[in-house]
């Protein structure tokens, strides 16, 4: 009877950490889904925005603009409830499976350049452009900070390890020839986690990586010193999957350290004061910037 017990205990377990597993799966699936609703399988024309836009105007907008436009549409009309849920999607689908999604933007994105270099008719629209039509429109509704934080997945307290120059050099463009940025390897200790616990753990070791001229804060990382630190997930052209430092504004601290258990926000970028205690500011910034 015990054994039977056991065993049925055992299966039972294996069937709600599946079920666990399916839940986490679907959060990506419902958001990738999402994404194609209003992505693929557009019809717009002119017709639709007579009247709505100047002649002159309309008549030189190629078919990709016309779709933007009809899925913009879309966007604005959704109401502030649904624009908070889709917000809340995203944050769960960014932080369980981000790849998932930074792989659907790719395939979307060689596919309708596929379509441009052989001028085919194009019936989607891609998906960076798609979230930043979401972006302006939360914005309406979320201030910045929050649409920020949300799409961040990683974000923790961690002590500096260990920072390397790597001899990677990001060369500028055609508009910029003689920029060179020099590529910041960093490990960090994870001392608290705040976003991301599917991926970290306290005490894991955790590589990332910035271009020195990303941080406009002034503020220098430094060995043995303690941060809140930020990661996106990105991906080389090998295919790697790596973690970008996040700079919040380019016209605010980007970095910001904690002393003594005291997180310094020196420009108050938070809005909890230049000064705050870690804990008090842990409990604040989930309260106020991190949807449940």
């Amino acid at each position: 009877m015990k054994k039977l017990i056991i065993t049925v205990l055992f299966f039972a377990s294996i069937i709600i950490y599946a079920q666990e597993k399916d839940n986490t799966k679907s959060k990506v699936e419902e958001y990738i889904s999402l994404l194609k609703k209003y992505s693929k399988n557009i019809k717009a024309t002119k017709e639709d925005f007579k009247g709505k836009l100047k002649p002159e105007i309309l008549e030189t907008l190629p078919q990709n603009m016309l779709i933007s436009l009809k899925v913009q549409e879309r966007i604005d009309s959704l109401s502030d409830e649904e624009i908070i849920n889709y917000a809340k999607l995203k944050a769960d689908a960014n932080e369980e499976a981000p790849f998932e999604v930074w792989r659907l933007k790719s395939e979307n994105h060689c596919r309708i350049q596929r379509l441009l270099s052989e001028r085919k008719a194009i019936t989607e629209m891609r998906v960076s452009s798609l979230e930043g039509l979401f972006e302006n429109r939360m914005k309406k509704t979320l201030p910045e900070i929050m649409i920020n934080v949300l799409r961040i997945p990683y974000i923790f307290m961690g002590t500096i390890k260990t920072i390397n120059i790597s001899d990677d050099i990001l060369k500028g463009d055609k508009n910029t020839p003689d920029l060179r940025m020099k590529k910041i390897i960093v490990t960090a200790i994870a001392e608290e986690i705040l976003k991301g616990e599917n991926k970290f753990q306290v005490g894991d070791e955790v590589e990332f990586y910035f271009y020195k001229n990303w941080n406009r804060s002034g503020l220098e990382l430094e060995e043995g010193e303690t941060y809140f630190i930020s990661l996106l997930p990105t991906m080389n052209l090998k295919g790697d999957h790596l973690l970008s430092l996040v700079f919040f504004s380019e016209d605010k601290n980007a970095i910001f350290h904690i002393e003594d258990e005291i997180l310094i926000d020196t420009k108050n970028y938070f809005g909890f004061g230049p000064q705050i205690l870690w804990d008090d500011f842990k409990s604040k910034f989930q309260s106020k910037y991190i949807i449940k």
